[in-house]
């Protein structure tokens, strides 16, 4: 009987703590599940911008998960003879691009294989973009995930120092409108003179003062709309085929600054003023709030990033003018009309002969094994420069110089190069010349 109650009682005795680690198991399980989200540790991978394929944004910030090293040669070219070392078995590497520059970011768990990650933007930044592309890369070592993270913008207001909180950056919007309807600014003189900024601004207060910078044949619905009880319209006309970046800043109480940075290639030097002769004239309208007097204009000046990727790179090649009857070549029209040139690439004589037409000889043959056939049509005095920057990449530097006036007849250039795989990417560079 005793054997018998002794084991009744240990048997209740381990059932008890059987439940009692069964509940303490369910408890701990809420407890995980009520602990998102949380924030996860991330490593930023360092590698050379000219080392990454950067893609065509349709958006202001992409991001791209890499889970393999199959996926990764598709990004990163080889620095230095090595890709970076991955354990993809535990890691995930994240690809973050952007065409504006970021203050912080944070990547964030929301549940078991859910993540976020949190991109934090200075407010208020607004980009014209004509030319030059604004890239900029981040590569973020992350915890295996299978999924790409949702991704959350955060706009924050840079406060100032002062008690007043002074100076601020102030939201402004781009506005779109068609361009055939804006009446461009009379101010530019079409002759060089060294004082002139590539800047010219207006602010609108009123649907009169702005129907003076509209055409009449501009329908309504063309106008933009402004509650200008609330707004004032900046109207900002720059002379420039580079990016323009504008940040409205608040110096004191009614008191404003408009911030305005250009981008330029690399290995400009940074230019006099006289420079902007010559260029296209560019219009944005910037939605702000209501202010009485105009601005000031403060212009500051950014380099790209032009460096090559590995040892040795970028480096110039030697390429030859290819001899061939210009009058039987395609011709097409720029689409700048002025400063601005095409370039085509031709790796086969299937699409040499695509290009010629109404020729009175037979197309010249060329060794597509060997070579690559560069085709560059436009206007102006343009030379040129083939740099190779990777063991696989290269860069087609178009170099302009500006008499009085800049326009020089349409012409093709026909350019043999030793053979590459892909177009190089084209870049112009402008410089002064009398």
């Amino acid at each position: 009987m005793k054997t018998n109650v002794l084991t009744i009682f240990t048997t209740v005795s381990l059932l008890m703590v059987l439940s009692c680690l069964f509940l303490a198991s369910c408890n701990n399980n809420e407890l995980q599940e009520e602990s998102y989200p949380i924030g996860i540790e991330t490593t930023l991978y360092q590698y050379p911008n000219a080392c990454i394929n950067y893609p065509d944004l349709q958006s202001d910030v992409d991001l791209y998960v890499v889970n393999s090293q199959k996926e990764l040669k598709t990004w990163l070219i080889e620095s230095e003879g090595e890709y970076p070392a991955i354990d993809f078995g535990k890691h995930t590497l994240m690809l973050l691009f952007s065409k504006t520059e970021y203050t912080a970011y944070q990547l964030v768990q929301t549940a078991k294989d859910t993540y976020r990650i949190e991109i934090t933007f200075e407010i208020s930044t607004s980009l014209q973009l004509p030319g030059v592309r604004n890239r900029y890369a981040t590569l973020i070592l992350a915890p295996k995930m299978q999924k790409k993270p949702e991704m959350n913008l955060i706009f924050k207001e840079i406060q100032g120092n002062d008690k007043e909180g002074y100076p601020k950056n102030i939201k402004t919007v781009a506005l779109q409108y068609s361009s055939t309807c804006i009446l461009y600014s009379n101010k530019y003189p079409s002759y060089i003179v060294t004082s002139h900024l590539p800047v010219v601004s207006y602010i609108i207060n009123s649907r009169k003062e702005l129907d003076s910078h509209f055409s009449s044949a501009c329908t309504g619905d063309q106008f933009p709309s402004v509650d200008f009880d609330k707004h004032t319209l900046i109207f900002v006309f720059t002379k420039t085929d580079f990016n323009v970046g504008y940040q409205l800043v608040q110096t004191a109480e009614k008191k404003y600054q408009m911030d305005v940075e250009f981008e330029l290639p690399y290995n400009m030097p940074i230019p006099s003023l006289s420079l902007w002769y010559g260029f296209s004239e560019r219009a944005t309208l910037l939605l702000a709030p209501k202010m009485q007097e105009k601005p000031e204009f403060n212009i500051r000046f950014k380099k790209t990033d032009g460096g090559g990727c590995g040892e040795g790179f970028p480096k110039n090649i030697e390429t030859d003018d290819f001899q061939i009857d210009k009058k039987c070549l395609s011709i097409i029209t720029p689409f700048d009309g002025m400063t601005r040139l095409y370039c085509f690439f031709i790796n086969s004589q299937e699409n040499l002969n695509a290009r010629l037409s109404n020729c009175e000889e037979e197309p010249p043959s060329i060794d597509f094994d060997k070579y690559t056939l560069l085709l560059i049509y436009g206007f102006s005095d343009g030379t040129y420069q083939l740099v190779q920057t990777s063991k696989t990449t290269y860069r087609m530097d178009i170099l302009f110089g500006y008499n009085s006036p800049p326009y020089k007849k349409q012409f093709p250039i026909a350019v043999l190069a030793p053979k590459m795989q892909e177009g190089p990417e084209v870049n112009f560079i402008y410089y002064q010349h009398y």
